[in-house]
């Protein structure tokens, strides 16, 4: 491997752990592609992946507020995304464990979801981070609003920690499309499996949580022991 730096890295194997796009539209070749990898990234209408603006807020007080635990989705009043109206508001109460969160430092984080559409109207404003910024904020005060008619007890309470849009993902984690689940199969598509061997070269392998559709933490961390195994064996 050789870095932007000029550094030379050398290793007998080597793992791609992040968003695979990348490794094979712009560092390999597509020719290199898992056939499965390959139907999706062809048939996004199918094999959706999810990504979101999100936005964290801080509750700023230390007395108990009788929140719903965990995460719940309420009607409220219309607000508009990347120019989508959403009439509804998902929010996950951060308060679980006191050691992590502690009465003075409980979060709620609130995430609207998006798809490829909304990430090219995001990754229009990006290099404009005024304006960007401003988007950014405007959409958590709607959701904040939004929040505090649905729990009056919130109420001059909560500040805003911090708010990412798809383009976050992309910005630093390289991910296609702001991608942060891998591929949501639809109605009329199956769901698919990447292998973690590319055919072709010896010493490469993929883990991550794009090699099965649904993703997240837990099929990532077993994709790290199916490409360990599969290195075993080639030896």
């Amino acid at each position: 491997i050789i870095g932007n730096n000029g550094k030379v890295i050398n290793s007998d194997n080597y793992i791609w752990c992040a968003d695979p796009y990348s490794l094979f539209y712009d560092l390999i070749d597509e020719g290199y592609l898992d056939k499965n990898l390959r139907y999706m990234y062809e048939n996004p209408e199918g094999y959706v992946s999810n990504t979101g603006y999100q936005v964290a807020f801080g509750i700023v007080t230390e007395a108990d507020l009788k929140l719903p635990e965990g995460s719940i989705i309420f009607p409220c009043d219309g607000y508009d995304v990347a120019g989508e109206t959403h009439n509804f508001c998902g929010m996950r109460v951060y308060d679980y464990d006191e050691t992590l969160f502690p009465m003075g430092k409980r979060v709620i984080q609130c995430n609207v979801l998006q798809n490829a559409e909304n990430y090219a109207y995001w990754f229009g404003l990006k290099d404009n981070k005024e304006k960007y910024n401003q988007e950014k904020q405007r959409i958590a005060e709607e959701l904040r609003l939004r929040v505090e008619k649905k729990f009056p007890q919130l109420e001059g309470k909560l500040i805003v920690l911090g708010t990412y849009s798809p383009v976050t993902f992309t910005t630093w984690c390289n991910a296609h499309q702001g991608g942060y689940m891998s591929f949501n199969p639809q109605k009329g598509y199956k769901s698919k499996y990447v292998k973690s061997i590319i055919k072709g070269i010896n010493n490469l392998y993929l883990a991550s949580q794009w090699i099965q559709t649904g993703g997240g933490l837990p099929i990532a961390a077993a994709s790290g022991k199916f490409a360990i195994d599969n290195m075993k064996t080639h030896r």
